[in-house]
């Protein structure tokens, strides 16, 4: 998780480097989980996250359309999971 975050960090450097106006929309690095193939585990991939509701949220780098994540946040104590679509809202 902290290699993807590392990365994260690294795609959004380079994002505002090629597009200064991303700053608008209030980028983050994070990292989202992605099941392996063969082994049942999960690995951590960087992205970067834009503007939210925090419900929703637009995935600026690291994601193609049509791929399946789990992407959790805690508040409060509490989890919870739900999926997030790259270029747009997830829900």
């Amino acid at each position: 998780a902290n290699v993807a975050l590392d990365q994260a960090r690294q795609m959004l450097s380079s994002l505002q480097l090629q597009n200064p106006n991303v700053s608008s929309d209030n980028p983050v690095p994070a990292f989202v989980l992605e099941s392996g193939k063969s082994n049942g585990q999960y690995i951590a991939r960087p992205v970067v996250l834009g503007l939210t509701d925090d419900t929703e949220y637009v995935v600026l780098a690291g994601l193609s359309p049509g791929e399946t994540i789990i992407a959790g946040v805690q508040t409060g104590g509490s989890g919870g999971v739900r999926p997030i679509t790259p270029g747009g809202a997830g829900g």
